[in-house]
């Protein structure tokens, strides 16, 4: 029985315009443990899936015309506000596409960080903070007994999506929703933060839900994959098998977009660069290096994939 099925979800937005469908009809399963891409252009209705599931479509202009996402014997998309609470947070979480916005600039990191424990779990705030501080430290932040008193603005991009991590994590869900998580980093930080995410998938046995318009990154992290286009699934596939059978006219376009701006050997060459950059700059720091080979091997295990 899979953890998460989705039946004929459809959300529209109600325009002066006119009706917008962003989700036109979108059905997949998850299982427990199995890490799912969805990938697609921007516009195409990934992250709207997503938050239709969450319970975060702003009514109006939006709503949810049908289709139904049950998750333990729960209907996600009717069920009542109370219900949602007990699971948004706790069973599935969501790390969201920009980590400049998405932390409250007014708020210590430590009141935002320890917030999801002290709503679902109701423990006391030094008990809060003691697994908060262990969290920060899972993710890899530095000195984080003094970084849980700062403030957002002192994190760079790298750190505060971490946070974010932390954020998501803390309350071990069962399924995680990563809404284009890497988007706003650069390429060192970027490799960090996804095999930062499939560490801990794999240390706490959950599933994901990877949002991504970049399939260099689907093809080294996820084990299936779904293409959208116009609010539509256009094609479902392992992640092998997509990348070298694909079927769909969309999928195929998609490949040979990102081959012709990136041959196969210019991902590795345009890596070699950013190192001998960096090391140009004095930035020779054993992170940055392992950032490096960390990207290396994902780009050379997606080109297995394609080969």
């Amino acid at each position: 029985m899979p953890l998460l099925e989705v039946t004929d979800l459809r959300t529209s937005f109600h325009t002066r315009n006119g009706v917008y469908r962003a989700v036109d009809g979108v059905s997949f399963t998850l299982a427990k443990g199995e890490t799912l891409g969805l990938v697609g252009e921007s516009g195409s209705g990934k992250s709207v899936t997503c938050y239709s599931l969450m319970g975060l479509v702003p009514q109006p202009p939006g709503r949810i015309v049908s289709g139904t996402a049950m998750f333990d014997g729960t209907d996600l998309l009717h069920c009542s506000p109370a219900q949602a609470r007990t699971i948004r947070g706790k069973r599935i979480a969501m790390i969201f596409q920009d980590p400049m916005t998405s932390l409250n600039p007014y708020l210590r990191i430590a009141d935002q960080l320890i917030e999801p424990l002290l709503i679902h779990e109701k423990i006391s705030r030094p008990a809060a903070l003691a697994r908060g501080l262990a969290m920060l430290e899972a993710v890899g932040i530095n000195d984080a007994a003094q970084r849980l008193q700062a403030y957002p603005h002192e994190f760079s991009g790298g750190m505060r999506q971490r946070v974010m991590i932390a954020m998501a994590l803390i309350t071990r869900p069962e399924i995680l929703i990563a809404d284009e998580p890497t988007t706003a980093l650069d390429v060192t930080v970027q490799a960090q933060i996804l095999e930062l995410i499939k560490k801990l998938q794999q240390e706490f046995h959950m599933a994901v839900i990877f949002v991504t318009h970049d399939l260099g990154v689907v093809s080294g992290l996820c084990d299936r994959v779904q293409v959208m286009y116009a609010g539509r699934l256009v094609e479902t596939a392992d992640t092998r098998t997509l990348f070298r059978t694909p079927r769909h006219p969309y999928t195929q376009a998609l490949q040979r977009s990102i081959r012709h701006r990136f041959p196969y050997i210019d991902p590795l060459h345009h890596l070699q660069v950013e190192l001998v950059r960096r090391y140009r700059a004095g930035q020779t720091d054993e992170r940055i290096q392992r950032g490096i080979h960390i990207s290396i091997n994902g780009i050379a295990a997606g080109l297995r994939n394609t080969g």
